[in-house]
């Protein structure tokens, strides 16, 4: 996928995850919280386009958002790994950073995971299928399977007992399905215009507390899904009175993320 496909599949995702049309992006893109490829490409991030940009709507989309960072110098270690003509890192880290800051997290917690097959890596290994044989390296080689897998407990974690080379071994560990937000959560009032909420499913993270001063178009949160990431930004100017996630947490869409009150601070017990 090239990187201006990715932004085209990015926003066709956000038009049919929240719902907007494709008039109602035209007519006032700065109302849409728009994924951050769309954004980074309209600053001009891949370069200008044959006939460039289409007017008013780039202005108009961009209006009220932080400037595109200007691009970081090369240390002297990256100079010299491009040089050596062996510079995938760099130019991964250069050209796609968040993607390789996530590769570079998911290597140092779990390790090379390329060794794994393509089914594995996507699907991981199902109960009582038989065993995988993972080449680690020239003349090793390990087989590995899963035994059994008991149901989560209250905090979403299992038991999983695999097999490592025919012997058994229990770890404990959240499974994908355990990790998404129960039926009960609270949902977002649409007729509330203080109430901020999810705009699809995915991964969301605050950047704002309880009590702190915010302003309308203000970058409260980032949600993920399907590799794309979105801004969810403030739909007024107000004192944030509540927040109902903490730290990363998985949401549905509509799910209430924060409450917004205009003014001074509510007082105990109101949420706006």
């Amino acid at each position: 996928m090239t990187p201006s496909s990715k932004v085209v599949g990015d926003l066709a995702l956000h038009l049919v995850s929240t719902g907007i049309t494709p008039r109602q992006l035209e007519e006032n893109p700065g109302d849409v919280d728009l994924p951050g490829s769309v954004v980074s490409y309209l600053q001009g991030a891949l370069g200008v386009p044959p006939g460039g940009f289409p007017e008013p709507f780039r202005t108009a989309a961009l209006e009220g958002r932080p400037e595109a960072a200007p691009p970081p110098g090369l240390s002297a270690a990256q100079e010299q790994e491009l040089q050596s003509g062996d510079g995938r890192r760099t130019l991964s880290a250069l050209l796609f950073p968040e993607p390789a800051r996530a590769q570079a997290a998911m290597r140092d917690r779990h390790g090379d995971l390329s060794v794994l097959g393509t089914r594995e890596f996507w699907y991981g290994l199902e109960e009582g299928a038989g065993d995988v044989l993972v080449e680690l390296g020239p003349g090793q080689r390990i087989s590995v399977g899963i035994e059994a897998i008991s149901e989560a407990d209250e905090a979403g974690f299992s038991s999983i007992v695999f097999r490592l080379n025919g012997e058994l071994r229990p770890i404990s560990a959240r499974l994908r399905d355990s990790a998404l937000p129960s039926a009960g959560a609270e949902q977002a009032d649409p007729s509330e215009p203080g109430h901020v909420g999810a705009p699809f499913r995915g991964v969301a993270e605050l950047y704002v507390t309880a009590g702190e001063s915010v302003t309308k178009g203000q970058a409260l949160a980032t949600i993920e899904a399907m590799k794309m990431e979105t801004r969810v930004t403030a739909p007024i100017g107000g004192t944030v009175s509540r927040v109902c996630i903490e730290g990363s947490a998985a949401v549905e869409a509509g799910d209430l993320l924060l409450v917004i009150v205009q003014g001074a601070p509510a007082p105990a017990g109101e949420d706006g």
